[in-house]
């Protein structure tokens, strides 16, 4: 019987020792930290927007993600990409950023670089021709600011085409090209040949080719014509001359998902408002007045804003 007890417990060590000799033993802990996150550059894309990009940590195993600071303090965790947005952002303001790489067993690598940005004015144009010229535009033809009709302040600007020869516009390219925009403009109409309409704004690529832009009909009705698709869409919103009036567009450039929105004295333009294919080149340009030669009429702007967020009146 002690024999049999005996062989029993031989026979245990033997299984015992044998396991642990077969098995495969416990892989190595992680203690190696990722590489130092290279190339980090902060884009002030607007006012309230401001674009990180970076070059990938390496990692004996792999990158599980990165920490982006901003003034020292953690501002968001991200996964294993070499960008980020930040939307907290303010106005005129400095901000400076760091990234860290972690890897999946808790390494860190060292902070990168600091990269720093200054977020633009609230708005990314705006002009009230108060100082008398039309010198924050890059480009003008025909048009003059003149002190008599006013909106609001002290001056307004004209665009007057007496002659199928001329044309009266102005284009001003933005900061950085922006995917969706908002374009707000007053404006008085107080001649129009029958017939012939009458360009109020156009968005442009940095080709200076004409995306979208916004009109009034010969026979007085607002509408816009699709340059990309050569196609136009008149409302019937009628637009009296001789009388003050405020239009807003928001412009978003997604390819064939792209999408016009019109506000009129304040209220949203449902037959102006769809989905449209405006290509994927994003806004570099806005257009005030009319670029066609072949046309006359007479027309007063005043208050121009443009910005990435609705602009309220």
């Amino acid at each position: 019987m002690i024999e049999l007890k005996l062989w029993r417990c031989c026979l245990l060590l033997v299984i015992i020792v044998s396991a642990t000799a077969c098995g495969t033993p416990p892989t190595a802990s992680d203690s190696t930290s990722p590489s130092k996150p290279v190339g980090l550059t902060a884009t002030a894309v607007n006012s309230h927007r401001v674009d990180l990009h970076w070059t990938a940590a390496n990692d004996d195993v792999s990158v599980a993600g990165y920490d982006i600071y901003r003034a020292g303090s953690l501002l968001a965790t991200a996964g294993a990409v070499i960008s980020y947005t930040d939307t907290t952002v303010a106005p005129q303001m400095i901000y400076q950023y760091q990234v860290q790489a972690f890897d999946a067993a808790g390494n860190r690598s060292e902070a990168s670089d600091l990269a720093s940005v200054t977020t633009p004015d609230s708005v990314l144009f705006s002009d009230g021709f108060e100082s008398g010229d039309l010198s924050q535009w890059d480009s003008v033809q025909g048009m003059e600011v003149q002190k008599e009709k006013l909106r609001t302040g002290s001056g307004a600007v004209r665009a007057l085409s007496t002659s199928r020869d001329t044309a009266s516009y102005a284009i001003k390219q933005l900061s950085a090209p922006q995917q969706e925009i908002y374009y707000r403009v007053v404006f008085q109409i107080i001649d129009q040949q029958d017939k012939n309409s009458v360009y109020l704004m156009r968005f442009r690529t940095a080709s200076n080719a004409s995306l979208v832009g916004l009109y009034v009909s010969g026979t007085g009705k607002l509408g816009y014509r699709n340059d990309i698709t050569d196609k136009s869409v008149t409302s019937a919103v009628l637009v009296s001359r001789r009388v003050w009036h405020e239009v807003q567009v928001r412009v978003r450039v997604a390819d064939t998902n792209s999408q016009i929105e019109v506000w009129f004295d304040g209220a949203h333009v449902d037959a102006l408002s769809k989905t449209e294919s405006f290509g994927a080149d994003p806004i570099d340009r806005v257009q005030l007045g009319e670029n066609a030669s072949e046309k006359t009429y007479d027309v007063f702007f005043d208050d121009v804003v443009v910005d990435t967020r609705f602009i309220k009146p």
